[in-house]
């Protein structure tokens, strides 16, 4: 995998977490020394291997299919092999898994949380005086975006609702996402106040680290 820091970071995590081993790289010619010459798949930003990109597919071997790319910029605007695949920024996470299911085959240790609903509270205008503001990023629509923001908000019920202010916000709508909350995929859930910022990201199915968010932020369950 070859991108900038933020996004390596963050999609090594998610991969990791579907059971793919993941090797990081800054450059092709880094890269291609971590792997030894061989891979299954290639995510890259083409910023880090446009003008040379036949030769990293040949290099580790691998045919256009198996290659993903994600982007700011509209996929038209790119000159590249037939096959490749192009995700604009911020990545749908579901769509990205499902490109990457079908190159590498299905996760060896798929994980699924507990879904809870309670009401979603509406916020508009500025931010409230509450002690913890939380952002939710999601594709909306989507699966695992509702999984997310049903396993928050079981969450957040055992808390003082005046204490936490929660806003979800969709990425597809959104006119202006700060470029502070690093939102490369989605569900993301990013801790605004207090600082500094904090993320987590997936589908949120691992209550305990959002308790432990929420306990690092000087909160305690509302008994």
């Amino acid at each position: 995998m070859i991108g900038d820091s933020d996004e390596r970071r963050l999609l090594e995590l998610l991969m990791q977490r579907q059971g793919y081993e993941v090797v990081l790289g800054h450059d092709f010619a880094r890269s291609g020394e971590l792997v030894g010459g061989s891979a299954d798949a290639l995510i890259a930003d083409p910023s880090m291997v446009m003008g040379h990109l036949p030769r990293v597919l040949e290099h580790y071997g691998l045919s256009a299919d198996h290659a993903v790319l994600l982007t700011v910029q509209a996929p038209a605007s790119l000159d590249l092999p037939d096959g490749i695949r192009v995700l604009s920024k911020p990545i749908d996470m579901p769509r990205f898994l499902s490109l990457l299911h079908g190159m590498l085959g299905p996760p060896r240790t798929p994980t699924e949380g507990p879904l809870s609903r309670r009401r979603t509270p509406s916020f508009s205008g500025e931010w409230s005086d509450s002690p913890v503001v939380l952002l939710l990023y999601v594709h909306a629509g989507t699966i695992i975006a509702e999984t997310a923001r049903r396993n928050l908000e079981a969450v957040l019920a055992g808390y003082d609702s005046h204490a936490v202010e929660l806003r979800t916000i969709d990425v597809t709508t959104a006119a202006d996402i700060n470029p502070e909350d690093r939102v490369v995929l989605t569900p993301l859930l990013v801790r605004r106040r207090p600082m500094p910022r904090q993320w987590l990201l997936g589908d949120l199915s691992s209550t305990e680290k959002v308790h432990h968010l929420l306990a690092a932020s000087g909160l305690d369950i509302d008994l």
